[in-house]
C-alpha cells in the first residue's frame, strides 16, 4: 500500500506508519498520556507568509483547568518572547552572552535583594536590601551593610565605601541608578 487516503471515522488500532503522513483538517485532537518527538526542534506558525506572525502571538500554551493559561510565546505587539500566565505575560530578559551586560534603560525588580557580581568573587561583591520591616533600603558590600535610605531621606555616606562608579546613586527623581546605569524605584 503506497499511497493510502481514509476519510471520515476509521478504527485502526494499533498502527505503525512508515513514510510521512499529512493530516489535513481544522483541529487535530491527540489522545495519549505520553507524546515523545524525536526532533530537537518543533517549528510553529510553519505556513506564515508575512514578515511576522499574522496572528500576533505563537508558542506553547499550558492548559491548566479553571485556572489562567501558562504561556510561552513570541508576541508580535512588544517583538519579544514573552511568557506567564495567559493574563499576565511578561517580557523575557535575554542577552547574547554571559560578558554582555545588560542594556536596559529601567528596571523593575519585584524582590527584597538585588546582588551585583563583578565577577564570581565574594570580595567583589554589593547587595541592595531593602527591609520590608524597617521600611528602608540598605547596601552590603564586602560584608560591610549600612543603611543609605529610608522613607525620610537619603543617607549615602563615605563610611558605606562609596567608591566612584562601585555603589549606585540617586538622581534627581529619586531613582536608585546602580553603576551600570539601570535605573530603579
Amino acid at each position: 500500500m503506497s499511497n493510502s487516503h481514509i476519510v471520515g471515522t476509521t478504527s485502526l488500532g494499533n498502527t505503525n506508519i512508515f513514510g510521512d503522513i499529512n493530516i489535513a483538517n481544522e483541529n487535530t485532537n491527540i489522545e495519549s498520556n505520553q507524546l515523545r518527538i524525536k526532533d530537537n526542534i518543533i517549528t510553529l506558525n510553519s505556513e506564515e507568509t508575512s514578515d511576522k506572525v499574522t496572528a500576533n502571538q505563537a508558542g506553547i500554551e499550558i492548559s491548566r483547568g479553571t485556572s489562567p493559561s501558562y504561556k510561552i510565546v513570541y508576541d508580535e505587539d512588544v517583538a519579544s518572547l514573552v511568557i506567564g500566565l495567559d493574563d499576565n505575560l511578561q517580557k523575557v530578559l535575554t542577552t547574547n552572552s554571559e560578558n554582555e551586560e545588560l542594556n536596559v534603560s529601567t528596571l523593575s525588580v519585584k524582590t527584597n535583594t538585588i546582588t551585583l557580581n563583578s565577577n564570581e568573587s565574594a570580595d567583589s561583591q554589593c547587595n541592595i536590601i531593602y527591609d520590608n520591616t524597617e521600611q528602608n533600603l540598605k547596601i552590603n558590600i564586602n560584608n560591610n551593610q549600612k543603611t543609605i535610605a529610608t522613607t525620610d531621606n537619603v543617607i549615602l555616606k563615605e563610611d558605606v565605601g562609596n567608591i566612584p562608579n562601585k555603589i549606585p546613586t540617586f538622581n534627581s527623581e529619586g531613582h536608585l541608578v546602580l553603576p551600570s546605569g539601570i535605573e530603579m524605584w
